[in-house]
């Protein structure tokens, strides 16, 4: 808890492995966190009450312009936007690679990114398992990521992978510990 911003916003940024992520890294952390979600749960009638009520962003996927400028906004607001680079859920409980619109955020919104590892929720929910089975969860907090240095330099192809690549190194170092 110690390495989270006490004072300003961030960009939370986890791997996905489970249904149960966000619960368990929002029990974790505090302070509430707009939570960026695929466009395909606001379909469902109680899950859309839920998601527009707590002002979750909804995104068509990686290259949905429109949530990036909602999450930029609501970075300027002072809220905390958190979001799984991988896109989806795992299928075998590995970080995947990462879409570059967190790397986009990360540069244009100038706020710290703090990499989260979260354990433990694939083997309680997998995506191939319709019911959760009792098993402990463990959430690691890393470093917050600085790249305001970076804000105002051209953004190229080569920048968003040096920044993605930065932060899921961060990630995956937090699950391994």
């Amino acid at each position: 808890m110690e390495r989270l911003p006490a004072k300003q916003n961030f960009l939370l940024v986890s791997n996905h492995a489970s249904f149960l992520d966000p619960f368990a890294i929002s029990a974790a952390i505090p302070r509430y966190i707009r939570w960026i979600v695929v466009d395909e749960y606001f379909d469902i009638a109680l899950a859309r009450w839920f998601l527009k009520n707590l002002r979750f962003i909804r995104t068509k996927g990686k290259t949905d312009s429109r949530a990036l400028h909602q999450s930029l906004f609501a970075l300027k607001q002072g809220d905390i936007v958190g979001l799984f680079p991988e896109g989806r859920r795992t299928w075998d409980g590995k970080l995947g690679s990462a879409y570059s619109g967190m790397a986009l955020m990360a540069l244009k919104s100038g706020v710290p990114v703090v990499p989260i590892g979260i354990s433990g929720s694939f083997e309680a929910w997998p995506r191939t398992r319709k019911f959760v089975k009792f098993s402990p969860i463990t959430v690691r907090i890393g470093e917050p990521i600085d790249f305001s240095a970076q804000c105002e330099a051209k953004i190229t192809r080569e920048a968003l992978d040096e920044v993605a690549g930065k932060i899921m190194s961060s990630v995956k170092s937090l699950l391994s510990e």
